[in-house]
């Protein structure tokens, strides 16, 4: 059986895209360790990128000591990342996206910068024991179950939308129901990643202010989980 109540995080992920971030290694290094080091205590990473190269390849690398905070700072892209490490509780979403908030206000703030575009990334997982078996019966009809999809070794739903989000902001919703294994202890599982994101068109003309940026955050946590709800609600739909 596949219930919305029992799905873990695995990841959580806030990004901001920056087309006129003017990049000083050295100094945004300096400030980030001098502010953050405390979260981003593990070894630092500043790679020498030619000016030339895209806009999306990191340049500087922060992470945790135990691996489960980093952060990845390009020219064109910066996101902050918690990523699950082992079988402990699970993070309050809210909070850490609350907490990525801060971090990210603190760099725009040195950088000088406002970020034409947004996105919240949220995985999440629930260990099952034949999972692609399990998401056929979920999503598919009989015929489908008896026929081609009677035995998968993999199962995979994608679907997108676009629309407005809070009456604010335009944004992509993509939505991924698939397969996996954890990393840390080769569990078989259902992972669902929920992507919300503002329009890439818009990158070059958008200007997001703190407030801007805190409310787009506060509204996507939210409707990630109204969607991940519709997908699977509390009634039982399983044929198990």
């Amino acid at each position: 059986m596949i219930h919305v109540t029992v799905f873990r995080i695995s990841a959580i992920q806030c990004v901001i895209f920056t087309p006129n971030l003017a990049f000083r290694s050295s100094d945004i290094l300096a400030h980030l360790l001098k502010c953050w080091g405390h979260k981003f205590n593990g070894q630092p990473l500043a790679m020498p990128i030619p000016d030339d190269a895209p806009a999306e390849i990191p340049r500087i690398l922060l992470k945790s000591e135990d691996n489960s905070l980093r952060m990845d700072i390009a020219r064109g892209r910066t996101s902050v990342l918690w990523n699950r490490t082992s079988d402990e509780g699970d993070p309050e979403v809210s909070v850490v996206v609350e907490q990525f908030q801060e971090i990210i206000k603190d760099f725009t703030r040195h950088v000088n910068v406002l970020p034409g575009r947004l996105a919240l990334i949220l995985n999440r997982f629930q260990p099952v024991e034949n999972p692609a078996k399990s998401l056929a019966e979920y999503f598919c009809k009989e015929a489908w179950l008896a026929g081609p999809l009677n035995r998968p070794e993999q199962f995979e739903l994608h679907a997108h939308k676009r629309y407005r989000l809070v009456k604010r902001f335009d944004v992509n919703s993509w939505v991924r129901v698939k397969t996996g294994q954890l990393v840390f202890d080769g569990m078989k599982v259902v992972l669902v990643e929920q992507d919300i994101n503002t329009l890439a068109e818009e990158l070059e003309t958008k200007q997001f202010r703190p407030a801007q940026i805190k409310a787009f955050f506060h509204a996507a946590v939210s409707e990630c989980d109204q969607i991940l709800a519709l997908y699977f609600p509390n009634s039982d739909r399983s044929r198990e």
